[in-house]
């Protein structure tokens, strides 16, 4: 089994990113288009929200069963395929969580995704691909496994059911966002957690929450800042994604930095057009 220690031996990436903000698919690219990284899972990637899901070697801390045991942060979905000699990928949203990378994972780099305008397009972007409504009815437990978490039991379901019962329907994000808080025992979240039927509540919250993870004066990122290989990266452009990935380029070795380029502005412009024409 990979250990923290291994991974903390290869000199990490961690991408630190708002959601919304294309954490998965860069991640899944520059695994692609740089030679100084072990291979990541393969992605998932859905045509129809143009959302990349990508399996790394470490969990999302929202997810880490407990944080003072690492041993809960390695993904189990961790094949041999994934494991080698070059440096490991992983990714993670900006959280107060930061003192257990800086105990476990020492050597990490950070690149840290920050935006300085387009706070709101970042926020609708979010939801566009989120805004999924879910009847009572479809909660099952392999509705659950499939479309939430795979690590789903029966306790898992019973419990989110539960939550859900109380409403006709829920948004799909409301149920990740209650099944993270029943897996890492979130009690703040547990205990004040309810739908809201409106979706323009949770874009405008969004909009809060972006701003304040981008802010290199906020908690959440001046403590990712005291790493000694901490970068923030700026991502405002959204229509041309050069001068995030010569940012890139300044701190990994990319092989390919137009092919890169060429598809991520197709990607942001997917996403452009399917704010302007839903799903």
């Amino acid at each position: 089994m990979l250990t923290i220690t291994e991974i903390n031996m290869s000199r990490p990436v961690l991408i630190l990113y708002s959601a919304g903000t294309g954490g998965e698919f860069i991640t899944s690219l520059l695994a692609e288009v740089s030679d100084e990284f072990n291979p990541i899972g393969s992605p998932i990637r859905d045509k129809k929200t143009n959302r990349t899901n990508v399996n790394c070697v470490l969990e999302y801390s929202a997810l880490w069963k407990s944080h003072t045991n690492p041993k809960t942060w390695v993904s189990s979905h961790v094949d041999k395929t994934m494991i080698g000699s070059k440096r490991y990928l992983i990714k993670d949203h900006p959280n107060v969580l930061s003192e257990c990378y800086k105990k476990h994972l020492p050597n990490v780099t950070v690149l840290h995704f920050v935006a300085k305008e387009n706070f709101e397009y970042f926020a609708k972007l979010t939801f566009a691909k989120l805004q999924k409504k879910i009847q009572l009815s479809e909660i099952t437990l392999d509705y659950m496994i499939n479309e939430i978490s795979p690590t789903t039991n029966e306790d898992l379901f019973l419990n989110v059911y539960n939550w859900a019962s109380k409403y006709t329907w829920v948004w799909q994000h409301e149920l990740q966002t209650i099944t993270q808080a029943f897996m890492s025992a979130n009690t703040t979240v547990l205990n004040n957690y309810g739908h809201n039927d409106s979706i323009q509540k949770y874009i405008d919250e969004h909009v809060t929450h972006i701003k304040k993870e981008s802010n290199a004066s906020s908690e959440l990122a001046l403590s990712f800042a005291w790493f000694e290989n901490y970068n923030a990266i700026d991502i405002s452009d959204i229509k041309s994604s050069r001068n995030m990935w010569e940012q890139f380029k300044q701190i990994i070795n990319i092989t390919d930095i137009e092919s890169a380029i060429r598809k991520t502005d197709a990607w942001q412009t997917r996403n452009r057009k399917l704010i302007e024409h839903g799903l």
